[in-house]
């Protein structure tokens, strides 16, 4: 008799706690009173068919179970629950039952049911003791993804949101960065970052590192780390090694350019145009080479200070040890310093550690000698590349940068003259182009300013790299 009290109390008590919504926490009442007994067939003994645990000649129900790998929750009926949120014992934490009965930890569900039994298909995410998140950011299992579970307990997918004044980070860290500020999911709930954009109300901002929309930085500032995430080199004689020099074919239209379409280049985070440029928002990226230093590029960048214009200058290490000053001042004016390579060779012909060598010890090389980073991108050397070298470029952390707007500017015996310079671009110029211009050719720096003043009266803007994320 005293066994069956103690059961129809347990009963009303689960009943009770059901009908708390999703995320309303128990009042310190239900806390006190609520513990479900807790079996382990390890230490307990039985039987478990999958279906119901016996113990002692009795089907175990309202209680906790654990097969030696799962955690259940053995209902009124002594089945699993499944597909549905729960009170955890300590009648604090929300748990959740996965569609086997299972209790979900260190990973994301899709929610089907309350804990109220009410139908929703929401995603959750559970740590590592099965608790459900609420109100927190928190990386994905990887460290790769930032995600937003909010207020309710429910993960942020797919569109613009605020954050609560509570949030915190899942590790307890204080979240006042994130207390009211707005930030964007992907479709899979990630949150956007280090990325350029508009907001629901077409209002440009930008979102950074954390995911918070931020209206005052521009992201030229922003220094992008370089995350090297390289195979086993055996792993790239998967890739063909095909030797293809970069080309391109101009129209007059102010089209963008057609190339070489046989290797995917998205595939491998490599970019030669912009195309997700709009009419509503026509953009210019301007790049220069600069193998060694001919007495211009303080001229230039005097122009882009000028001009308020940024650009990506790729640089040697012979041009970065010849022009510690120069490349501080790149970096001190809000461009960014991309890679040309340590002694600048064709990439499809050097072996997996030539080629690593060569990128990244360039980078190590202006690290050491500047204090300022590199940023993450790579002209690759004579526009030569293979699908090889495109994806240890890639699993190197850069982005490979070919160009759509280029001509033959780079022999300083020859140059095209400032005229010449003026006239391709009021010729070929289009939406999303990425600039290929040398450092060392007179005829830029005579025609820079020109340029830039008459692609503005066109309407474009001039942009980072950075925003080709």
């Amino acid at each position: 008799m005293e066994k069956r009290k103690k059961r129809i109390s347990l009963i009303l008590l689960i009943i009770l706690i059901i009908s708390v919504v999703m995320v309303k926490q128990p009042s310190r009442e239900i806390k006190a009173a609520f513990v479900a007994p807790h079996y382990d067939i390890r230490e307990d003994g039985g039987s478990w068919d999958g279906t119901y645990y016996t113990l002692n000649n009795e089907v175990i129900k309202d209680a906790f179970f654990c097969d030696g790998t799962y955690t259940y929750f053995l209902q009124s009926d002594g089945k699993p629950m499944k597909d549905r949120l729960s009170y955890h014992p300590d009648g604090e934490h929300i748990i959740y039952f996965d569609s086997e009965g299972h209790e979900v930890f260190s990973d994301f569900a899709n929610v089907k049911k309350t804990i109220a039994g009410d139908e929703v298909n929401d995603f959750c995410f559970f740590d590592v003791y099965g608790y459900m998140y609420i109100d927190v950011v928190t990386y994905d299992k990887t460290g790769t993804n930032l995600y937003y579970v909010n207020a309710c307990g429910v993960i942020e997918m797919d569109e613009w949101f605020q954050f609560s004044e509570n949030v915190t980070w899942a590790d307890g860290r204080d979240g006042t960065e994130f207390a009211g500020q707005y930030g964007c999911a992907n479709e899979d709930g990630s949150l956007v970052v280090n990325t350029r954009t508009k907001d629901w109300d077409g209002k440009l901002c930008y979102l950074q590192g954390n995911g918070v929309a931020d209206y005052n930085v521009n992201a030229r500032y922003y220094q992008f780390p370089i995350i090297r995430t390289p195979h086993e080199k055996e792993y790239y004689n998967n890739y063909s090694n095909k030797k293809m020099g970069w080309g391109l074919v101009r129209n007059t239209n102010h089209e963008p350019i057609k190339c070489d379409s046989s290797v995917a280049l998205a595939d491998y985070d490599a970019w030669y145009v912009d195309t997700r440029a709009t009419e509503d928002d026509k953009v210019l990226y301007l790049t220069f080479d600069c193998g060694y230093e001919n007495g211009y590029t303080g001229r230039i960048l005097d122009i882009l200070a000028a001009e308020d214009v940024p650009a990506c200058f790729f640089v040697t290490q012979t041009y970065i040890r010849d022009n510690i000053g120069l490349t501080q001042r790149m970096k001190a004016e809000g461009h960014q310093v991309g890679c040309h390579t340590i002694t600048h060779p064709s990439l499809p012909t050097k072996s997996y550690e030539e080629i690593e060598r060569e990128i990244c010890g360039c980078a190590e090389y202006m690290k050491a000698n500047t204090g300022y980073d590199m940023d993450p991108y790579l002209r690759p050397p004579y526009g030569e590349y293979s699908e090889r070298t495109l994806a240890i470029t890639h699993d190197l952390g850069f982005k490979t940068i070919f160009w759509s707007i280029g001509y033959v500017d780079y022999n300083v015996n020859k140059q095209p003259g400032a005229g010449y310079v003026i006239d391709h671009f009021n010729t070929n110029h289009h939406n999303g182009a990425i600039i290929l211009m040398h450092a060392v050719s007179s005829s830029n720096c005579e025609a820079l300013q020109t340029v830039i003043q008459n692609m503005k009266a066109e309407g474009y803007r001039f942009a980072s790299l950075n925003e080709l994320q």
